[in-house]
């Protein structure tokens, strides 16, 4: 009987060796993919994305693999790490995960200005050796402890146009990660996300005095040959696609893709779409299509993501069972708060703000304002005073 990490290969390569679209252009042809069994983990403290991803990635060896506790793995850290200024290190993730689960090889640090080079290191190394490597997505604040301002995630696959072992440039089509940074005591979300949107959140280290700064980083194993992994760049503007499309567009791609053959998104094989949510309308724009098996209470377990302003596929992302608020909603939560009965003027749009309080693409806030006055109000009902920095 074939092992669940052949048959998500297989299932995976049927969807994908057939005609794909991205954004608006057709082609058909062989894809290259590897895509790992690497179990999902939470954070476990509001610090603790780096040895959350250490800690699923030791699970994810393809032999030899070790469970160690995250705290274990959070001394490890502290114990190796390089720059004081992190919580987690590059140099200390890539030591604890070297000494306290060695793996065949050895871990290392890939830096580079260039990120199409790191995520060519990451499709060659991960298809040469089949061993899940840390991506470091951004160094912003992205949960209610601003003083942490690392994201680490734990890349455990990735689809290009042609194998990256013998062409020295491929073209990004995928990556499924795990990504642990979502509110604390909630499960790792499953992201399958396309290449030019890997692009635009995988961002360079920003603390200064670091020896990373202005570098993209991965921790995954040296590759013999160089080359770069490109991705088409995701459209940011534009003319706003209706809600009415953007369900039809992520139908598209549920059979386009065959989402619904992959483990965490078998949900979306008989879910039906809720109602799409439009954020940042004004730039970087897309819709959540969230999907339901509860319709009666309205509880999604499942999301599609899609360019909102040419339908374009984003990402998938499996999670616990969430009911999004309505805009009525946000807006009476708001009122209630600012104690106005009758306010002269009242809108409210959805935004995903850079860092601080939104920690997930999939879970914006609600930026509601009442005549003068700006509240933000988060999917719990949570009511922000100041609105995190927007993305322009």
């Amino acid at each position: 009987m074939l092992n669940k990490n052949i048959m998500i290969k297989i299932l995976v390569l049927i969807c994908i060796l057939s005609s794909l679209v991205i954004g608006n252009s057709t082609y058909a042809q062989p894809m290259h993919s590897i895509m790992l069994s690497v179990p999902d983990h939470p954070e476990e403290a509001l610090t603790w994305c780096g040895p959350a991803t250490g800690q699923m990635i030791m699970e994810g060896y393809p032999s030899g693999a070790c469970y160690i506790l995250q705290e274990d793995i959070w001394a490890g850290i502290q114990t190796y790490k390089a720059e004081t200024m992190w919580d987690t290190d590059p140099v200390g993730l890539r030591k604890a995960m070297k000494n306290l689960c060695p793996p065949a090889g050895t871990w290392s640090v890939h830096a580079k200005t260039d990120p199409q080079a790191v995520m060519y290191d990451v499709a060659y190394w991960m298809t040469k050796n089949n061993y899940p490597a840390a991506g470091l997505l951004n160094t912003v604040s992205h949960n209610d402890y601003t003083l942490h301002e690392e994201h680490w995630v734990a890349i455990r696959g990735i689809i290009t146009d042609v194998d990256p072992r013998t062409n020295p440039t491929v073209t990004l089509q995928f990556i499924w990660f795990n990504d642990p940074a979502v509110p604390l005591g909630d499960p790792s979300i499953e992201r399958f996300i396309s290449g030019s949107m890997w692009y635009s959140e995988f961002q360079p280290v920003t603390k200064t005095g670091s020896s990373y700064h202005g570098k993209y980083v991965a921790i995954i194993e040296p590759p013999d040959i160089k080359g770069k992994a490109l991705a088409r760049p995701e459209i940011l503007v534009g003319k706003i696609i209706t809600p009415d499309n953007a369900m039809r567009y992520a139908a598209k791609w549920i059979q386009e893709y065959r989402l619904y053959e992959m483990e965490p998104y078998k949900i979306l094989k008989q879910a039906k779409a809720l109602t799409p949510l439009l954020v940042n309308k004004d730039h970087g724009g897309y819709y959540i299509i969230p999907y339901s098996t509860d319709e009666k209470n309205r509880r999604a377990s499942a999301a599609v993501i899609v360019n909102a302003y040419t339908g374009g596929f984003q990402e998938v992302g499996a999670f616990k069972p969430v009911i999004y608020m309505q805009k009525g909603n946000a807006v009476n939560i708001a009122l209630k708060y600012l104690n106005v009965t009758k306010p002269k003027k009242v809108d409210a749009e959805l935004i995903f703000p850079v860092g601080e309080q939104t920690v997930s693409r999939y879970f914006p806030i609600w930026k509601v304002t009442v005549d003068n006055k700006i509240i933000g109000v988060k999917r719990q009902g949570t009511i922000y005073t100041k609105i995190p920095q927007e993305r322009r």
